[in-house]
This record gives structure tokens, sequence and C-alpha cells, in this order.
């Protein structure tokens, strides 16, 4: 069952705030996918220490590039199916929240999963983004 939003608004604020696409509803999965051809989908987690470790480091990544990508995200355990609907799209992925999925020409490039990010400060993180992005975009 879901939070109460007033409890988790900051956490999805912290990336609608650095421009960030917040996908709520099925409807939304679809539409962003089906337009998709470089981006980043992200998968926002309630998780205490991994989730606030997950944004702040998109945040400091976004930040210190010059690159500009796509970038949206479903909030897992809170938009339920809209969380669902994203990951039937990328099924042949495991399930993971926190994650990112950077795809490149519509296909996943890389898939940056929950124990790529837990226990990492935030500037490593921050780092491996910054690289994925450089990489792909």
């Amino acid at each position: 069952m879901p939070f109460n939003p007033g409890v988790v608004q900051y956490m999805r604020d912290e990336l609608v705030n650095i421009g960030v696409k917040e996908l709520t509803t099925p409807e939304e999965v679809e539409n962003w996918f089906s337009s998709l051809k470089d981006g980043i989908l992200i998968f926002n987690s309630m998780c205490g220490c991994t989730g606030s470790v997950a944004r702040a480091a998109i945040r400091i990544a976004v930040e210190n590039s010059d690159k500009r990508v796509s970038m949206a995200s479903v909030f897992a355990g809170q938009d339920i199916e809209a969380t669902k609907t994203a990951r039937d799209k990328i099924s042949e992925l495991p399930p993971s929240s926190p994650s990112i999925v950077f795809f490149k020409n519509g296909k996943v490039a890389y898939f940056m999963k929950r124990e790529e990010i837990q226990g990492r400060p935030e500037e490593e993180v921050a780092d491996t983004i910054k690289e994925l992005i450089e990489k792909f975009y």
C-alpha cells in the first residue's frame, strides 16, 4: 500500500525540480516509451538511504553535465500501476528500486540497479551517472 502522498512529495520534487518528468499513470508511461529514442528512466524509491543517494546523485550528475537528455521517473511502491507498466516494458531486467535505466536508440544501453547505488557515496554514484550520460548521449 502506498504511503501518504504528503510524506513522499519531497522525494518526487527532488527529481521534478531538476527536469525529470514524473510518470504517474500507465498511460503516461506508454506515451513516454512510444516516443523514446534516447533517455533515462528512474525508478524512484521510498527506500531511505539508497533512494536519497540515487536522487542526489542524479541531481549532481545533471548539474555537472553539459549534455541534456530526456529523463522520466516512476515511483516504485507509490504509483503502482505506472511502475508495473514501466517494468513490463523492460521485462528482461529484474525489478530493482531505486534503479536507473539508460536508453539509447530506444534500447536499454545500461541498467544501474540498486546494488550499484547502495552503500556508495552520492558523489561516487553521480560520477558513474555522469560518465554514462557522456558515453551514451
